[in-house]
């Protein structure tokens, strides 16, 4: 039984202190506090520090981004992709959390991804 749940993947939340800038809140307030999930209109995308202003590109047809403070990238699955709202300033956004599971390391869960508007 203890082998069994070492083989267990149990996820946690990585603690991050991040909440939203001061320059950021009022899209908080106004976007990413009603912005639901795509695949799921139910469950929103933002626990108030899941979202973020992103960079992002597409890479041989599916979008990567990463959070402007974080550096690093993650793969855009595509049923995360908004197709039914514009971004609020024309930025890429993101929300994402990272979680530690036993066997695989860090994972990186993609809740909602919006992109920017090309100029």
């Amino acid at each position: 039984m203890a082998g069994s749940s070492l083989i267990l993947a149990a996820g946690t939340a990585i603690a991050q202190q991040h909440h939203h800038p001061p320059h950021d809140q009022a899209i908080h307030e106004r976007f990413y506090s009603t912005w639901m999930m795509p695949d799921n209109r139910k469950l929103p995308c933002c626990n108030d520090k899941d979202c973020a202003p992103a960079e992002s590109k597409l890479e041989n047809g599916h979008w990567v981004a990463r959070k402007i403070d974080d550096g690093y990238w993650v793969d855009i699955p595509p049923e995360a992709v908004e197709h039914e709202r514009v971004s609020p300033d024309g930025r890429s956004h993101l929300c994402s959390a990272t979680y530690m599971v036993r066997l695989f390391g860090l994972v990186d869960k993609v809740y909602c991804f919006i992109p920017g508007v090309a100029f």
